[in-house]
């Protein structure tokens, strides 16, 4: 299906939007299919290249994401995660059974990004560093 695939740890909210509006910025979307997930200590941003780039874009890509955040091995959680959505699987059915937030798979979405974490903080009472 896709060919190149990059996985990446990112700290906090902060630094997710910023990297996200540069790839906006930067990037053909249509190029590009990004998954987001959050695990309370931080987010998991997966990229994944649909359409050829050229070599220097995608070394443009991988500077940018080494910038913002760090490389994520895939653990057996996160590996059974993406092969579920790999597959088709619904998106909510996905997150109930392997109990893995998802903000976006496919596109970006700002919205449901700062929605989630308002949500999120409003319903634990504080807001964890990871949201901010």
């Amino acid at each position: 299906m896709m060919g190149i695939e990059r996985l990446y740890y990112l700290k906090n909210a902060t630094v997710v939007r910023a990297l996200l509006l540069h790839v906006v910025n930067r990037f053909e979307l249509s190029s590009l299919h990004l998954t987001l997930m959050f695990d309370w200590s931080g987010w998991i941003l997966r990229i994944q290249v649909c359409k050829p780039l050229f070599p220097r874009n995608l070394g443009d890509l991988d500077a940018l994401l080494q910038e913002y955040g760090q490389l994520q091995r895939l653990d057996p959680k996160l590996t059974a995660t993406f092969a579920h959505l790999d597959s088709g699987i619904d998106l909510i059915e996905v997150m109930q059974a392997d109990h893995m937030p998802i903000i976006t798979c496919g596109q970006v979405d700002f919205e449901e990004l700062e929605d989630f974490c308002v949500q999120l903080s409003s319903g634990i009472g504080y807001s964890p560093p990871s949201l901010c």
